[in-house]
C-alpha cells in the first residue's frame, strides 16, 4: 500500500513531539505517524471510490 506523502502539519507535529515535547518515546511518534498516514490512505481510496460510485450512478 502506497501511503500519502508527509504534508507540512505531520512534520511539524513529529518535530514537535520529538524535539521540543519530550513526553512520549520517539519510536512511538513514528508509530503513530504510520498509523495516521495509513488511515489517512484508505479514507481517501475509500472518499474517491465512492465519488467514481456517485458519478457513474447519476443519471445525465
Amino acid at each position: 500500500m502506497q501511503l500519502i506523502d508527509f504534508t507540512a502539519e505531520e512534520i511539524r507535529r513529529l518535530l514537535h513531539q520529538t524535539l521540543w515535547h519530550v513526553q512520549h518515546a520517539p519510536l512511538t511518534v513514528a508509530a503513530h505517524s504510520l498509523w495516521r498516514r495509513t488511515h489517512q490512505t484508505i479514507a481517501k481510496r475509500i472518499h474517491y471510490k465512492k465519488r467514481q460510485r456517485q458519478a457513474l450512478e447519476a443519471p445525465p
